[in-house]
This record gives structure tokens, sequence and C-alpha cells, in this order.
């Protein structure tokens, strides 16, 4: 008697999951993006190889934001995250002060380092507050 294996979800490939999270972040870059320079902010874009046992090497937008004090960085982590569907650090220079943005498959959620998730939904007024806040001196 043979035993057959249920079909594997393509969905869940690890290529197609790489690609989605890749689109995500893309999308997540284009706004803060679009925000920034509204602001009149310089910003720069490079990008970054993030490498993840089981989803491989991809690449993703890396930006760069420069504020009137200091530089923020937007910086994504990994899709592959505990808690979460995927992590991205948005963070000042010198500073180092920092907050993640954990997607929870349907929206980010923002959660400091130090204490309780971000009581504000992520979007362009919270983005430009989180900016001031931790480029502030």
């Amino acid at each position: 008697m043979s035993t057959e294996l249920l079909p594997s979800d393509p969905l869940l490939a690890p290529q197609n999951v790489a690609s989605s999270w890749q689109a995500l972040v893309r999308s997540l870059a284009d706004d803060v993006s679009a925000w920034s320079k509204a602001q009149g902010w310089g910003i720069s874009e490079k990008l970054h190889k993030v490498t993840e046992e089981g989803l491989g090497a991809y690449d993703v937008p890396f930006l760069v934001i420069q504020l009137p004090q200091q530089l923020l960085f937007l910086e994504p982590v990994a899709r592959l995250v505990m808690g979460a569907q995927g992590r991205v650090d948005l963070y000042s220079y010198p500073s180092m002060d920092r907050v993640m943005l954990l997607y929870n498959g349907k929206e980010w959620i923002i959660r400091p380092e130090l204490g309780p998730t971000w009581p504000l939904p992520w979007n362009r007024d919270t983005y430009l507050d989180l900016a001031q806040r931790l480029t502030a001196d």
C-alpha cells in the first residue's frame, strides 16, 4: 500500500514567500519615500541583500532619510521572524533609537525596542511623528 503525500501549497514555496515579502517591503519603502519627500527630506535608496535559512538570498530596498536633525534608516530585517510575518527596522543615526515594524499578515504593527506595541496604526501621520521622535536631540 502506498501513501500519497498531500500536494504542497505553492504560495508557501520559499521563492513565493520571498517574492511576496519583497513586494510588501517595496510598497512600504515607496510609502516612506513619498511621505519623506513631501516633507522636503532627502532620501536615497539602495538594495539590501538579506539571507534567510529556508528562503535563501534576496534583495529588498534600504532607505536613508535625511531629516534636518539626523539620519533615519528603514532597514528590512527578515521575513521569517517569531511572532510576525516579517520585520523592518526604522532607526535614527547616530542615536540608534529604533522601532520595529512587524507585519501581522494584514498590517504593520509598531513595536519600540522596549515597551508595548505603539498604540497608533501605521500610516503617514504616525510615520512623520515617529521620524521626529526618533531624530529629536
